[in-house]
């Protein structure tokens, strides 16, 4: 995924004009409309019925998470940083979005751990159905079920979560969906 992953961030990132990604990518990559109404992020299909997907704006990584929600099944959320206010936005987010039946885990670093306890006890409809666990790993994913991974540069609980944020970052991150995905998700988490 990574050699894919950096080909596009270099000349995605800098052409983002609909007939010149497609002037380059051919039918191997195009702008995809999904089940979950129009996306604009690149996307491919693999020889393995995989979906790829890349986010590479705030706005891209919020529509994903709006159209990835509600999962039924568990939701792991790999984010090592937690700020209050952004981190707040997000259970708030999560509380109103991820059904009852869904767990819900949230994996950061442990100095994090204390702070991000106290927050979730903020969103008590959220609280009944989310474990906190500390990790010692600086990785940023998102499992949703048993198909859909996102991996990239984007702290969940921390980052910004609008492009009109002065503190938002450039953040780059990979959709799977489908089969790989699935392997991907059983052999590594």
């Amino acid at each position: 995924m990574w050699p894919y992953f950096m080909r596009i961030r270099d000349v995605y990132t800098e052409l983002d004009e609909e007939e010149k990604i497609n002037g380059i990518f051919g039918g191997i990559a195009a702008l995809s409309s999904a089940k979950y109404g129009k996306r604009n992020h690149l996307s491919r299909t693999l020889s393995c019925s995989t979906q790829i997907y890349l986010l590479k704006t705030v706005r891209d990584h919020e529509e994903f998470f709006r159209w990835a929600l509600p999962v039924n099944g568990h939701i792991a959320i790999y984010s090592p940083f937690s700020t209050h206010d952004n981190t707040l936005a997000r259970l708030r987010f999560l509380e109103r979005m991820v059904p009852y039946e869904t767990r819900v885990s949230l994996k950061v670093l442990p100095k994090f751990h204390a702070g991000l306890t106290r927050l979730l006890e903020r969103t008590p409809g959220l609280k009944r159905h989310v474990q906190i666990e500390s990790i010692c790993s600086h990785q940023k994913a998102i499992i949703l079920g048993e198909e859909t991974i996102c991996v990239g540069s984007l702290n969940w609980l921390s980052g910004a979560q609008s492009a009109d944020n002065s503190y938002r970052n450039l953040e780059l991150s990979v959709v799977l969906q489908g089969p790989k995905a699935r392997q991907i998700i059983k052999g590594f988490y």
